[in-house]
């Protein structure tokens, strides 16, 4: 068997000068690395590590090694015969690589006996942990791999090729969980669930349940709030050791948070605000879920962990120079948003950018509040089981007797109150008529749109304005 003398570069879409500060640039092409086989220490010389360990740990790459051996269980390693020729068990551990008994454990797992590695029925690969049945150095390293930032590469140990060792690598792998294995002798070890990262991918574009419905004409802007309970208790579940039985729980868990990261974006980029550039084949907007603040975009993250992002930005956070800032600027908004959510003091507003006959826009001026004398979009708090379509012809009629027509989205933006947390749902429209009544507001004025940002506006309005500006 040919070893390969240098495994190609295969994390995908991560610039870990961009994401982690070094200089170690990075690309997948899954469909041609997996499978490969190569000399391990030609691994290393790539990415770094220890080279004699199980979980080899890299300083310099956003990466976690796993070398697993070929399926033995845990009696043949103690020496019980397995039908191999004597001086020729080439799966065999040296005795001090094998796990010791750790009863003061804090961590709660099923257990079973006589573990092998490998693919499982359950869907799983199971891997077995360093000798040690604590979350210390490597273990922890797989445990934590995802809240770390960083990928858990496979390699399986596979048949010698002129006297060298061979690593089949296997794919990039997300931790589903754990179990603690008790084997003869008193002897115990950490068993780790592992699923390919991309396996939910597959997953997602043939569920029928992901599809979104049209934004504006069938959905109401609230109907995230109903996903995500389901959401938030799948994310709970990937809490406990021995979560996900098998692979297909692991990965309807993960399309159930995706599909609540999809509603809750409405058809909205939840990094830049834009619509969705294009729809999908079904017609609808389509977004990419992302998983913020990991070198990859799978597995079952928190409801805070995960945005849908427009293909450009979803891009740009992964491989542009300054990424990271974006990264962390999303997980911040995301962050507040949910937890206005929790807080209940959570507001989905809709704003008009409403046009005349001449190509000006309508600003009104707020009379009383907290926003007094602010400039803004006139629009309103969309009610439950209400289209963004309905709300804004609801209140233009209430706040301006004025009917609009050809309502299109714009873009939307996030702001935190001292005393709320707004979603901005802009939409341009073109006004039915010259004629309209102040009956909430203090001041009208029709502005042309490269002079909207030269009024004081409301902060929640200044994303929409510079968008009206740039775009009418």
């Amino acid at each position: 068997m040919r070893i390969s003398p240098k495994p190609r570069v295969f994390v995908r879409s991560i610039s870990s000068q961009s994401i982690y500060g070094g200089g170690f640039n990075m690309e997948l092409n899954q469909e041609l690395m997996i499978g490969s086989v190569y000399a391990r220490d030609a691994i290393h010389s790539l990415y770094g590590g220890q080279r004699g360990l199980r979980i080899s740990t890299p300083k310099a790459a956003p990466v976690v090694l796993l070398f697993a051996r070929k399926s033995c269980d845990f009696k043949v390693r103690h020496g019980v015969d397995c039908g191999s020729p004597e001086g020729e068990h080439s799966c065999a551990l040296p005795e001090d690589e094998l796990p010791i008994a750790h009863t003061a454990s804090a961590e709660l797992a099923p257990y079973v006996s006589d573990p092998e590695e490998g693919w499982r029925d359950d869907g799983f690969y199971h891997f077995r942990g360093e000798k040690h049945v604590q979350f210390l150095r490597g273990n922890r390293a797989v445990r934590d791999h995802a809240r770390d930032g960083k990928l858990l590469l496979l390699f399986e140990e596979t048949t010698r090729s002129e006297g060298r060792q061979a690593w089949r690598f296997i794919g990039s792998m997300e931790c589903a969980g754990y179990y603690f294995a008790q084997a003869s002798a008193g002897r115990m070890a950490i068993m780790f669930r592992l699923a390919p990262v991309h396996a939910i991918d597959r997953l997602r574009k043939n569920s029928h349940e992901l599809v979104l419905h049209s934004v504006l004409a069938e959905r109401c802007a609230l109907d995230f709030l109903n996903s995500r309970h389901g959401a938030i208790a799948a994310s709970a579940e990937s809490t406990r050791p021995g979560h996900h039985s098998n692979a297909w729980k692991w990965s309807s868990d993960c399309a159930l948070i995706q599909r609540y990261a999809l509603d809750r974006a409405f058809g909205f980029c939840e990094s830049c605000g834009k619509p969705s550039p294009f729809s999908d084949p079904d017609g609808e907007p389509y977004l990419e879920p992302h998983y913020m603040l990991r070198p990859y975009d799978s597995g079952v993250d928190p409801v805070h962990g995960i945005a849908a992002c427009c293909p450009e930005c979803h891009r740009m956070i992964h491989d542009a120079w300054n990424g990271r800032s974006h990264d962390v600027a999303l997980a911040r908004k995301i962050a507040l948003l949910e937890r206005s959510v929790d807080r209940g003091d959570f507001l989905a507003v809709t704003a008009a950018v409403i046009r005349n006959a001449e190509g000006k826009v309508l600003l009104t001026q707020r009379g009383h509040g907290a926003l007094a004398g602010k400039w803004e979009f006139p629009g309103g708090k969309i009610e439950p089981g209400e289209t963004l379509e309905a709300c804004l012809a609801r209140e233009i009629r209430e706040e301006l007797n004025l009917d609009i027509a050809d309502i299109r989205p714009l873009v939307s933006s996030f702001y935190q109150y001292d005393d709320s947390a707004v979603r901005l749902f802009g939409l341009s429209a073109n006004a039915v008529g010259n004629q309209l009544e102040l009956r909430e507001h203090i001041s009208k004025a029709w502005v042309w749109p490269h002079e909207l940002e030269s009024y004081d506006l409301a902060s929640a309005d200044l994303p929409i304005a510079a968008v009206a500006a740039r775009l009418l």
